[in-house]
Formats: C-alpha cells, structure tokens, sequence
C-alpha cells in the first residue's frame, strides 16, 4: 500500500542531516464479540530521537471529536436519516479528502448521512473508487462503542475488558494509603452517589493492595468537579463529568463553574449544528440546580 501511493520518494541520504529510523507497529483488530476481526500494521518513525523546530515542524492529522460524531448521530436519529460508515485500509497524515453531505473523519474511520439517498450513494462511490476502503453499511461500531438504531434514537454501549483483580503484577502499594483513599471514598458516597459502585470494587481489595488498585483510587477521588449534559430533541448526546481547573471556595461557587463550562460547550455545539446545516435560531436553555449560583449568574458585579 506504501508503494501503490507513492508514499515517498528515494534519494541518497543526507550527510549533514540525522536520519530518523522507522518502526514497524501491529495490532490485532477485533470484534465487539472478541474475535479477530483484522490485522493491522502501521510503520512510524521514532520521534523520540528528534526534536521541535530542530528536525521538524508541527505535523497534525484533524480528526472528529467523539463529541461531534454523537452530535451527527443525534441529529441524524431526529431528522430519520440513516448513517453509513466506511473503513479506510490505508491512512495518512494530511490526506485530501472531498466532502460531500455530513460526513465524520476519525483517521480512517468514516460516518457520513444525510438526507438525499442519491446522494449517499454518489458520495460512497466516489470514495471506494479513490481510495482502498471497506464499506461497513449502516453505522453498528465505532471505535469500540457499540451503535443500535431504535425509532429516532440511537442507543450505545462501552464493552470493556478491563478488570481488577487480587494479583495483577503491578507491585506492591501502600495499605495504609490505600485504605485512607478508600475511606474518604466512603465518606464521600453520602452525597456522590456515581460513585458508589467504583468505591464497593475497590473495597475487595484493602488486604495487600496493588499499584494498579491504588491508581484506579487515585482517579475516583472526586474533589472538586463539574457536569453537563446536553439532549438534542429527547436524547442526550453530550455530556462530561470533570474535574474543575480551579478551586472554588463555596458551593455556589463550584455550581457557577459548571455552568461556565456548560455555556462554553453550549456555543461549541451550535457552531457543530450550524456546520450541520442546522441553525439554531433559538436560544439554548441552560438549567441549574442552585439558586445561589443562578444568582451570580444575574449579578453583573460577580462577572
């Protein structure tokens, strides 16, 4: 596939500038089911030996947020349209590629839908007649989330096999941490309840600890964070829980927060929608919880 593209050109190697060696990188694809769906092999060169601005500038491939891509799925389950998706077999950095319709890039992975089937079709030809791809029909999989169409919704699920276990080879960590982490934990769940059933998994393991039991601790620990969700007609498509990049000083304070962060991602989905071809002429409505912090918001002296 390299030589079919003519990926490079040979020439005599340069005596005053460091050549930078190549890797070659495999990876077993597989199905949601666990079998092995594919092969894949990727060759990389070994960045690690070079330096910015020294032996190369910025190199950057744009792909889609997952964000974006569950914002086309929610509008394509409320405008009935049905969704496509193709496999690129070969990808590369800066690839020029026609857009037609509404169509989500993520290295080589494609979804694309819209109103007009001709149209779908054309788009799908064109593609397959300029570039090796694989056409996968309608959207069922997407870089390990399931997709299955209901009436104007789609639903998704995260397999995942990753589990904690009493020996995981990850060393030896320290009880006495480890159980201070998990009791604040505890104490937590009396207002945190999302956070009840990653607490009851780590409580299986307060005898002889691991590396691995206390970093999964350490990410649980919800000090100060915020949350969204946005729905699009009845689904919710987007939505985060995060921790906050500052430190509040009171209650209302973390609440005013969240909704800074809700308003930011609220005028990033419209401009998404508008790419879309859907406008929003409306405003969007934000709804908060804490009348301490929706009064903040009407207070111009706090701005």
């Amino acid at each position: 596939m390299i030589e079919k593209n003519g990926t490079w050109e040979l020439v005599d190697r340069p005596t005053e500038i460091p050549v930078i060696g190549v890797k070659w990188v495999y990876k077993t694809k597989l199905n949601l089911d666990g079998s092995v769906q594919k092969n894949k092999a990727r060759l990389v060169a070994k960045g690690y030996a070079q330096k910015p601005g020294l032996d190369y500038n910025e190199t950057y491939a744009p792909v889609a947020r997952l964000n974006t891509v569950r914002t086309l799925i929610a509008l394509a389950a409320q405008k009935e349209w049905k969704l496509y998706q193709l496999d690129v077999k070969s990808s590369f950095l800066n690839g020029v590629l026609p857009w037609l319709l509404i169509v989500s890039i993520y290295v080589d992975d494609i979804v694309y839908t819209g109103s007009c089937t001709e149209l779908l079709d054309e788009f799908k030809e064109e593609m397959m007649m300029k570039y090796e791809m694989t056409d996968l029909g309608l959207l069922h999989h997407f870089h390990g989330w399931e997709w299955s169409k209901q009436t104007q919704a789609y639903s998704f699920t995260k397999r995942t096999t990753e589990k904690l276990v009493k020996v995981d080879g990850s060393g030896a960590a320290s009880e006495e941490q480890y159980r201070s982490i998990v009791g604040n934990l505890l104490y937590l769940t009396a207002t945190r309840p999302n956070i009840m059933y990653a607490f009851s998994l780590l409580a299986r393991f307060m005898h002889c600890p691991t590396n691995k039991h206390y970093g999964t601790a350490k990410r649980v620990l919800s000090k100060s964070t915020f949350g969204y969700a946005f729905s699009f007609g009845r689904d919710v498509f987007s939505w985060a829980l995060v921790k906050q990049n500052c430190v509040a000083l009171f209650t209302a304070e973390a609440e005013y927060i969240s909704a800074s962060k809700a308003t930011a991602q609220a005028i990033w989905l419209r401009f998404v929608l508008e790419d879309f071809g859907e406008l929003q002429t409306e405003a969007t409505p934000l709804e908060c919880d804490n009348t301490s912090a929706i009064a903040i918001t009407k207070n111009p002296m706090f701005h």
